[in-house]
């Protein structure tokens, strides 16, 4: 398998490969506010200067919280109401949009870090096993995730 930024290869003891999936790159500012939009409408979403309401995702209303779901239907015949946060506005200011994708981008970037010291970490310890060691963690019915 080819190596790239969202794979690695594993390389096991006894000569298998396993691939692992990394977390995806975290989206810059622009790319989170149009994975937002998308709930809204394309001529909201062409406008550069749309920031969707993180409560309403843009659509200006919500459920009614004093109205529960209907068990079988869901929330098909639920009352909404006016978007507490942005009332109705659809919208939210840059800066609050701004804080809110930095926070998300920040524990993306330490959730791919992570994956990826995990990575380094197993294909070390992999190295340095014995073919006895592995074969004892196989017939035990270890397997990597």
């Amino acid at each position: 398998m080819k190596k790239d930024a969202t794979h690695f290869a594993l390389m096991l003891p006894d000569g298998s490969v396993r691939n692992c999936v990394l977390p995806p790159v975290p989206m810059s500012l622009q790319a989170f506010r149009l994975h937002m939009c998308n709930r809204v409408g394309r001529e909201l979403r062409q406008l550069d200067t749309f920031y969707p309401c993180f409560k309403c995702e843009g659509s200006g209303r919500i459920y009614d919280p004093g109205d529960p779901a209907c068990p079988i239907e869901g929330n098909k015949l639920r009352s909404r109401i006016k978007c507490p946060e942005c009332e109705g506005r659809k919208t939210c200011a840059l800066s609050e949009f701004k804080r809110i994708w930095k926070v998300n981008h920040t524990r993306a970037k330490e959730g791919r870090e992570k994956a990826v010291q995990a990575h380094h970490t197993a294909q070390l310890v992999l190295k340095r096993m014995s073919g006895a060691d592995w074969e004892s963690l196989k017939r035990v019915g270890f397997w990597i995730r």
